[in-house]
């Protein structure tokens, strides 16, 4: 067989290989020392209390892997304590990042120094209003336009890193009585938008349904997932059954299973 015969042979073996693996979901795993930066507030914070690093412990020792997960405040000081969609546009696509101060780190320098990049939202993203004009993908107000707006161009650069790995938590929720009907609905209406449009397989974007957890299935954060009636935190039962799910939904995707796994975790 001549070379050039020899060459196109395993460019259709590649191509062949290549979509198997988009059709099935399946994707090559990572290094197994790979890093992840998970990218939070308040919220975050309770989970990851709840025993993330020692879920990771487990789960690194099971699959014989060397993940190590960091987390941090973002974005933070000098930046407003918000981490709603329109933030992480403005850091990202923007050009507000830094290359220099952490709290505010564009995603070149976060893609330089970590392998997969987990970021999510606080509870009062689910305070969203009715929409109104032409949708702003900057804008702070809060309407399901505007969001689906930030989210598609974050998308868009998101994949300018086809080398690395993004986990999007979806939205926070709201207890009934914390919010109006009409907020939990758009929260929900933004969720099955993010996990039945915006989610795609064979991507390196991919979903942990935080909302699935907190409610259910239901509009609002369940009483018995709450800190108290006052307080949209999660409590600390919750925080502690989520952990081992957030670091079983990180090794799905650092393992090439992201699309094939359950958005949940195990």
């Amino acid at each position: 067989m001549k070379n050039n015969q020899v060459f196109l042979l395993y460019i259709l073996l590649f191509a062949a290989v290549a979509s198997c693996e988009s059709q099935t979901g399946y994707q090559k795993p990572a290094s197994s020392d790979a890093r992840v930066i998970f990218l939070h507030h308040s919220t975050g914070n309770y989970v990851w209390d709840g025993g993330v690093p020692a879920a990771m412990d487990v789960r690194n020792a099971q699959l014989g892997t060397n993940y190590v997960v960091e987390e941090r405040a973002y974005p933070n000081d000098p930046w407003p304590w918000d981490n709603y969609p329109s933030d992480y546009y403005r850091l990202w696509v923007g050009g507000q990042g830094s290359s220099t101060v952490p709290n505010i780190h564009n995603l070149e320098t976060l893609c330089s120094q970590y392998m997969l990049i987990i970021f999510k939202h606080c509870f009062p993203v689910a305070q969203i209003g009715p929409d109104s004009g032409t949708p702003d993908p900057a804008s702070p107000d809060k309407s399901l336009a505007n969001y689906k707006a930030a989210y598609n161009a974050l998308k868009q650069k998101m994949h300018s890193f086809p080398n690395n790995r993004f986990i999007v938590w979806t939205g926070a929720a709201e207890q009934v009585g914390n919010c109006t009907a009409e907020q939990a609905e758009r929260l929900k209406a933004f969720h099955d938008w993010i996990i039945g449009t915006w989610d795609e397989k064979g991507d390196n974007i991919y979903v942990f349904d935080f909302w699935q957890l907190e409610t259910g299935g239901g509009l609002y954060l369940l009483a018995a997932n709450a800190v108290d009636s006052g307080d949209d935190h999660p409590n600390t039962d919750f925080c502690v059954a989520t952990a081992p799910r957030f670091a079983e939904r990180i090794c799905d995707v650092l393992q090439g299973r992201g699309d094939l796994d359950p958005r949940t975790g195990y």
